[in-house]
């Protein structure tokens, strides 16, 4: 079945952009009504928070223009191309700069529907080509009204938007999470090892040589991807395999034969791997015996250390 399309100017009352307060010799200030730019469109939404900008309430009934209503579709249009935020009721008044599109929704698109396009490959593809590259990239108001937007019926535009809202929220909920899960392993670090740029705990310090053996991994023979080196019992680790790791390398994806054993090397479970190069700065500890090329070096740690 085909989907009926149309012109984002015919599914709105209005399209315009906001000026910046200084052009027109008006004031900024430090409170009062949330002066927006690109920065305050973050997942969808309005972020006030994200380095606040203020007009006084003068200047916001001179910038008429521009004054933004609960149910506008903000739309960043320089600069930073294509961020679109929902704006909800929480702000009974906000304005915004020349870098920002206001689009407001009639009744024949539902508002979060329209966000969700705006998102869209297919949106995205659209406002890629309408970019006018010079000193900026920028979209004018024309190309904005002119995108085609795919229209199912406002039923069909619910429910799709109530699907990819879910979809949106879990997304969040877990990025949130992630962040939680590191804030809280820099709080376990600092109660088990203290400050390391203050050494709070007042430990003996060294160098990492000093505290155990470092080896680079070997890989002798070219071309390294040779076949008769290839498929044997041997564990090949590779930097991909320490990056993708959760402190140990538990897994391999590629094995030595017994002749790739002879040009390289093994290691014994419990080597510390730093990666080197492509993916460096990586790290993880062996779970079992294994070879690793010179893109990874190994670390035995002396009588005084463990891994």
């Amino acid at each position: 079945m085909s989907q009926a399309a149309s012109r984002l100017s015919d599914l709105t009352s209005l399209i315009t952009k906001g000026t910046t307060p200084s052009t027109l010799g008006l004031n900024f200030a430090d409170a009062g009504v949330p002066f927006l730019r690109a920065q305050n469109l973050r997942d969808g939404r309005v972020d006030v928070d994200a380095d606040p900008l203020f007009i006084p309430p003068e200047t916001h009934k001179a910038l008429a223009r521009s004054r933004i209503v609960a149910g506008d579709i903000l739309l960043s249009i320089a600069g930073t191309i294509g961020r679109a935020a929902l704006v909800d009721d929480r702000w009974p008044e906000l304005n915004c700069n020349q870098a920002v599109a206001i689009i407001r929704p009639t009744e024949k698109v539902d508002p979060k529907y329209l966000l969700h396009w705006l998102n869209s490959q297919g949106a995205v593809g659209q406002i890629t080509k309408s970019e006018v590259t010079a000193t900026i990239s920028n979209l004018s108001l024309t190309q904005i009204g002119n995108l085609v937007v795919a229209l199912p019926s406002l039923s069909e535009q619910r429910r799709i938007a109530a699907i990819l809202d879910q979809a949106d929220d879990l997304r969040r909920k877990r990025r949130e999470s992630l962040e939680l899960l590191e804030g809280l392993a820099r709080v376990i670090f600092l109660e088990m090892f203290g400050d390391p740029v203050t050494n709070s705990r007042g430990w003996v310090i060294c160098s990492f040589g000093e505290a155990g053996t470092l080896d680079r991994g070997v890989s002798k023979h070219r071309p390294r991807n040779d076949p008769t080196l290839l498929g044997g019992p041997y564990p090949l680790i590779q930097t991909g395999d320490i990056a993708n790791c959760d402190g140990y390398v538990r897994s391999y994806n590629a094995t030595y034969s017994e002749q790739g054993l002879k040009q390289s090397k093994l290691w014994p479970k419990g080597t510390l791997c730093i990666t080197i190069a492509a993916n460096i700065g990586n790290t993880g500890i062996l779970a079992f015996d294994a070879c690793f090329p010179d893109s990874v070096v190994g670390f035995t740690p002396n009588s005084a250390v463990r891994t």
